[in-house]
């Protein structure tokens, strides 16, 4: 969605002109809506040439950043589609992946201290914020971290996949394969009449 009150800019392709200028962060904010290529990722691109992902769509983002005291607010959203192996049936198949994220972005941390006036010394991670440079904020390692952590870690086609035949190999989903029950049970009938000693 866009938001008619705010400043619009559109970003080309490119990992280099991911970063968004504080200049143009004015007192409405700043909403960009953009479709980055995977190569524009580079972890992206790094899954995809390892096959791991074995194709991503280009990337739809929607960006709102605002000023707030001396934080820079982030607050977007991220649209791709996947292609991947699915881990029952090794056919491949589309997932579509949304992801929302929100991030706030200092130049220098804020001082922090404890009950009796004494400085406690914390990280930006541990503060929830991420340290920029004071004159642009690079979107790329957002957006690509939250589409990460969003992708299924055992894809599947469909829930109702019944994967591949154990003996034989063949697809469940596409039929019966040609196993029948009586040459699976052969192999077990020796154990009919078996006995454990005691």
């Amino acid at each position: 969605m866009h938001c008619p009150c705010s400043n619009t800019n559109q970003l080309n392709y490119g990992t280099e002109v991911m970063q968004v200028s504080v200049d143009e962060i004015r007192g409405e904010g700043l909403v960009l809506d953009n479709t980055y290529s995977p190569e524009d990722l580079p972890v992206l691109a790094q899954l995809q040439n390892e096959g791991v992902v074995k194709e991503f769509s280009p990337v739809a983002c929607h960006v709102r950043l605002h000023k707030v005291a001396q934080l820079i607010e982030v607050n977007g959203s991220a649209e791709v589609t996947v292609r991947m192996e699915c881990s029952r049936c090794l056919e491949e198949h589309w997932d579509e992946i949304k992801v929302e994220f929100h991030q706030s972005y200092v130049e220098q941390l804020p001082e922090v201290k404890d009950e009796d006036g004494s400085e406690v010394e914390l990280s930006a991670e541990q503060m929830g914020l991420e340290i920029f440079d004071g004159e642009a904020i690079d979107l790329c390692d957002e957006i690509q971290q939250q589409i990460v952590l969003a992708l299924p870690q055992r894809p599947l086609c469909s829930k109702k996949c019944k994967g591949l035949c154990s003996a034989c190999g063949a697809n469940l989903n596409t039929g019966e394969c040609s196993c029948s029950d009586g040459n699976i049970s052969i192999h077990f009938a020796a154990l009919r009449d078996f006995k454990v000693e005691k």
